[in-house]
């Protein structure tokens, strides 16, 4: 075969670029989450999983006022009130993945209060007997909401008594019998509550 003598040696380069890639699976294992003021404590924790290699797991409250983070490394949330916050976890990148993300919506529902009442449901005295003037007042419940008082029921044909609708104090006009009802309003952990006693008054 004849030789080739009119050509020099040549060389070629190539170059490949890999990009990382994008992590699979990374995320809560529900969108949206619900928990009641004062539940486990007013700590709530919720974990990310997934994803790929080794990148740190940070979390965030992007949305809502409701809860804090206090440790972005943990998924831990301290209640505040009642509410609603989105959070977000962040898985970073490393050599091979990039960053990825994910978020759910905690509900925080108001809590019912506990304790608030009267000493006794029923109450009696006789028409004349301190000067017509008969207190009772409500106490307990964990709101910092006032308490307002109200006669919701009356037995007789005229009015029995009258209320102090801030003391619940009540003025007794004729023997009969009402029914008295407290309410504690709520606030932003709390729902309203209400309490109720009976009492009756007797012909002097």
């Amino acid at each position: 075969r004849q030789e080739c003598k009119d050509y020099r040696e040549t060389t070629i380069s190539h170059t490949l670029t890999i990009n990382k890639a994008q992590q699979t699976g990374f995320g809560f294992t529900n969108a949206n989450e619900f928990i009641t003021y004062n539940d486990n404590d007013n700590i709530f924790e919720n974990v990310a999983q997934g994803g790929s290699e080794t990148g740190v797991i940070t979390y965030k409250i992007v949305e809502g006022d409701a809860a804090i983070i206090e440790d972005e490394s943990k998924g831990s949330l301290t209640i505040l009130k009642a509410g609603w916050v989105k959070v977000r976890a962040t898985k970073a990148a490393d050599n091979n993945y990039e960053s990825a993300t994910a978020e759910y919506i905690l509900t925080i529902d108001k809590a019912e209060q506990t304790g608030f009442g009267f000493e006794k449901a029923e109450e009696f005295m006789t028409y004349n007997e301190n000067a017509n003037i008969f207190e009772n007042v409500a106490t307990g419940g964990e709101s910092t909401g006032d308490i307002s008082y109200s006669i919701i029921k009356e037995k007789s044909d005229k009015g029995v008594a009258t209320i102090d609708e801030e003391t619940g104090k009540l003025t007794i006009q004729m023997a009969g019998k009402v029914v008295v009802m407290a309410k504690k309003t709520g606030d932003e952990c709390y729902k309203d509550a209400v309490a109720s006693y009976s009492l009756s008054i007797e012909k002097a």
